[in-house]
This record gives structure tokens, C-alpha cells and sequence, in this order.
């Protein structure tokens, strides 16, 4: 999934296809090969990660939001049941240091 925030799409493929096993891995599989213009690829990795859900997580927020992720990206419905917004990705890297930062006492 990191590969896949960085861009490297070959690359999450690469490693997502030995080990996606839910919903998550699944929707970031189909991310990437979309990204790639396997679009074939990634509606079929779209449709195991939504039926996966619908099965075993129907109401599992991260699971959901990665298929909503994955179905706006590929231009399809999102999975039924309640989406929650999606949160705000920190982009600014000093924002990203001040939210990461822990309070040692």
C-alpha cells in the first residue's frame, strides 16, 4: 500500500498480488493496475475486494473506505451501506511531522 501512495504502481502491484488477502489489499490492487490501464484487472480486483466486504466486513470503516477509494477512482458506484467521509490526506511534510509527533511524557 506504500508503493501505491508513492506512485510506484508496478511496484504495489508486485508486492500486493503475493500478499493482498481482504478488501484493502484488494482495492489498492485495483488502484494500481487502473493507474496502469489494466482497467479489466482492476474491475475485477474491485468487484473480490467488494464482495469480500459485503461478506465479511460490512461495516468495518478502513476496509470500506479503501473500497470507495478504489470505486471512485475506477468511475463505479461505491459498495452499499454508509460511507463515512473520506479523511483529509496531509500532503505539507511539516504537518505530517507535528501530527506523527508523540507526547513522551
Amino acid at each position: 500500500m506504500a508503493r501505491y501512495r508513492a506512485g510506484d504502481w508496478q511496484g504495489s502491484i508486485d508486492d500486493l498480488e503475493q500478499a493482498a488477502n481482504d478488501a484493502c489489499g484488494w482495492s489498492f490492487l485495483a488502484m494500481a493496475h487502473w493507474q496502469l490501464d489494466n482497467k479489466q484487472q482492476a474491475r475485477q480486483w474491485h468487484e473480490r475486494a467488494v464482495a469480500w466486504l459485503q461478506q465479511n466486513q460490512p461495516k468495518q470503516p478502513a476496509f470500506r473506505r479503501f473500497c470507495v477509494e478504489s470505486a471512485e477512482l475506477l468511475g463505479v458506484d461505491p459498495p452499499p451501506g454508509r460511507t463515512q467521509q473520506k479523511p483529509k490526506v496531509f500532503t505539507d511534510p511539516m504537518i505530517f511531522a507535528w501530527s506523527a509527533w508523540e507526547d513522551p511524557r
